[in-house]
């Protein structure tokens, strides 16, 4: 009987397992908004440091839409902070969009504008070493099969009457990590001259599986 009802159990659990994820879709509403007043923003996470501060962080590692159109960024999240893409001075020998825990320097590196004649400085990260914790591939695969699947739904439901604007159906992902909840952001934002939609995805870092969805349109002007 005992071995009846352990079977039961174990059948159980792997029907609970094969089960198509479930998440929650938050139609209208951005993540960005619910969690910090906060914008994107750029090594405003060294705003308390001094050049020569020993830094460690752990974010995903990107080397498209780069910083200055030249540097390398590693993009982390906190709910007190926002959004942070915090720039490194040289790219490393690593793919891009791969989970990283990477340790370096604050160093200023000045960048000119000779039209205006002008020298700004930006608070860069010097790596002086890294970890490679996980790349994120097959969570952007179940994410774009996912994202297609919904993308006409998604239109429908959050495209304000006038709106033209189509939302693609290859988006190109921002990926952001929550350390302390443990959780990836996947957002990309689109726009015309008059409309604008961000979608986000939050996925469990450790399932691997999508627990929310945020869908918002909204009108912009020109």
């Amino acid at each position: 009987m005992k071995q009846i009802n352990l079977i039961a159990i174990f059948l159980v659990l792997i029907f609970l397992l094969c089960l198509p994820s479930t998440y929650q879709l938050h139609i209208g509403e951005s993540y960005r908004s619910t969690v910090s007043e906060h914008t994107f923003r750029v090594d405003s996470i060294y705003s308390a440091t001094k050049p020569d501060f020993s830094l460690e962080i752990t974010g995903v590692y990107c080397e498209r839409n780069l910083f200055l159109d030249k540097y390398p960024v590693v993009r982390t999240f906190n709910k007190q902070s926002g959004f942070f893409s915090v720039p490194l001075t040289d790219s490393i020998n690593c793919q891009t969009d791969v989970l990283l825990k990477i340790k370096g320097k604050i160093i200023n590196v000045p960048q000119k504008y000779p039209m205006i004649k002008k020298v700004s400085y930006h608070k860069h990260l010097s790596v002086t070493s890294f970890k490679m914790i996980s790349d994120l591939y097959s969570i952007k695969n179940t994410i774009n099969q996912e994202y297609r699947k919904i993308r006409d739904n998604l239109q429908k439901k959050i495209t304000p009457k006038g709106s033209k604007l189509q939302l693609t159906n290859a988006p190109e992902w921002i990926i952001w990590y929550n350390e302390t909840e443990q959780k990836f952001i996947f957002a990309f934002h689109q726009y015309d001259l008059m409309y604008a939609a961000d979608i986000e995805f939050l996925v469990d870092a450790e399932t691997e599986r999508i627990t929310d969805v945020f869908a918002h349109e909204w009108f912009k002007g020109e």
